[in-house]
C-alpha cells in the first residue's frame, strides 16, 4: 500500500513538474536583438555601415531583451575577423570588400532571433574640390577660393592636404592653402578650375566655372 502511494505521489509530481516547465516554456518570450553600428545613434534591426581599411578595429553595439541565458551566434566572411565581447561585437578587417554579417541570439529554450547587419571595408574614399570666385579691388583681380572642399571620408581621418588652381586648363599655383589671389592680363571670358588631393595621395575631379572679366 506505502509503494503503491508513492509511486502515485512521485507520478503526480513529475506531471506537475512537466506541465509547469511546459507552461514556463509558452509563456517565456523569445530574445530580441538589435544593433548600433559606428555611423548610427540608435538601436535598429536592419543596418549598414563602413569602415576604412585602415582602422585598428570596427565595433559593433548590441542589445539584447531576454533574462535567460544566451548564446550569441556570428557568421561572417574572410573580409573581417570578430571577437564577441559584453555588449558589443569588435570586428578587424582583413581585406577589402563587403559583408554580410549574420547574427543570431538563442536562449535556453532555443528560441532564436536574427538579424542582418552589412559592413564594408574600403580603401579611401576620393575628396571632393568645390571652387568660390570673388573679385577684388584691383582691377581684373580676383580671388581663388576652395575652402569649400572636403574629404569624402573625414569621419575616418581624411583631410585636404593640397590644392591646385588652374587657368584656362593650365595650372598657375599649387598650394597648402585653400585660396589664391589673380591678376588676369586683359578683359575676356576664362575657365577657372580647382582640384585637390587627400592625405591618401588621391586627387579629386577637377572643378570649373566661367568667368567674364
Amino acid at each position: 500500500m506505502k509503494n503503491t502511494l508513492y509511486l502515485f505521489l512521485s507520478l503526480t509530481l513529475l506531471a506537475s513538474c512537466d506541465t509547469g516547465e511546459d507552461s514556463f516554456y509558452h509563456s517565456n518570450q523569445a530574445p530580441t536583438i538589435s544593433i548600433k553600428g559606428h555611423s548610427h545613434t540608435d538601436f535598429g534591426k536592419h543596418q549598414s555601415d563602413s569602415v576604412k581599411f585602415e582602422e585598428v578595429y570596427y565595433q559593433l553595439d548590441y542589445l539584447v531583451l531576454d533574462e535567460e541565458k544566451l548564446d550569441i551566434d556570428v557568421a561572417v566572411d574572410s573580409i573581417f575577423r570578430y571577437e564577441i565581447e559584453e555588449d558589443k561585437i569588435v570586428f578587424g578587417a582583413e581585406k577589402i570588400g563587403a559583408s554580410n554579417v549574420y547574427i543570431t541570439v538563442t536562449d535556453a529554450w532555443k528560441r532564436e532571433d536574427k538579424l542582418l547587419f552589412n559592413l564594408t571595408c574600403f580603401e579611401n574614399l576620393p575628396p571632393v574640390a568645390s571652387l568660390q570666385i570673388d573679385a577684388l579691388q584691383n582691377v581684373r583681380e580676383y580671388k581663388f577660393d576652395a575652402k569649400g572642399s572636403y574629404d569624402t571620408d573625414a569621419k575616418y581621418g581624411g583631410k585636404i592636404v593640397l590644392y591646385r588652381f588652374f587657368v584656362n586648363d593650365k595650372e598657375i599655383e599649387k598650394s597648402y592653402h585653400t585660396y589664391m589671389n589673380y591678376t588676369f592680363p586683359k578683359s575676356g571670358e576664362y575657365k577657372i578650375g580647382v582640384q585637390v588631393k587627400d592625405n591618401n595621395d588621391e586627387w579629386s575631379a577637377i572643378v570649373q566655372k566661367t568667368l567674364t572679366i
